[in-house]
């Protein structure tokens, strides 16, 4: 077997090298247009669709506006959301904890008990969004009677 510094010195080294690049220069030339092509259009549909969320936002919002139990109860499933998004924060933190310390007696219950506390904090990723989307909604309704802009 060749040292690092025979290996480099050698002929067939340098060979291998300048053809594998000319191969990646080549391919990267007639690869680029279609890529291009494939990434604008990706962008043309995650355009599409945020001004189609802006919409339905704005919609929401409308429906809000107009009628003060809908806004009570957007109220109350954005603060459920928050309790259950704290809640599956905990108990993953909990499965966690109970995972590490049963781990070190019984592997396999361990490893299960982890996969139950990466599955709870999933949720709680879950549920934190929808707290998010909720909490959006009210303040589109505060900014609408206020004028005041809390997010873009």
């Amino acid at each position: 077997m060749l040292s690092s510094n025979e290996e480099i010195g050698s002929i067939t080294w340098w060979v291998s090298v300048v053809f594998v690049g000319f191969i990646v220069n080549i391919v990267s030339t007639y690869a680029r247009p279609w890529l291009d092509r494939l990434f604008l259009s990706n962008i043309a549909l995650w355009k599409n669709r945020s001004s189609a969320a802006k919409r339905v936002l704005a919609q929401r919002v409308d429906a809000l506006i107009s009628d003060d139990r809908l806004l009570r109860q957007a109220e109350h499933r954005e603060i459920r959301a928050s309790l259950e998004r704290v809640r599956f924060s905990v108990f993953g933190v909990a499965f966690m904890v109970l995972g590490y310390l049963v781990q070190s007696r019984q592997p396999t219950i361990g490893r299960v008990i982890l996969i139950a506390a990466v599955i709870t904090m999933m949720s709680s990723i879950v549920w934190g969004w929808q707290a998010r989307d909720r909490r959006r909604e009210i303040e589109g309704t505060w900014s609408r009677a206020t004028g005041y802009k809390p997010f873009p």
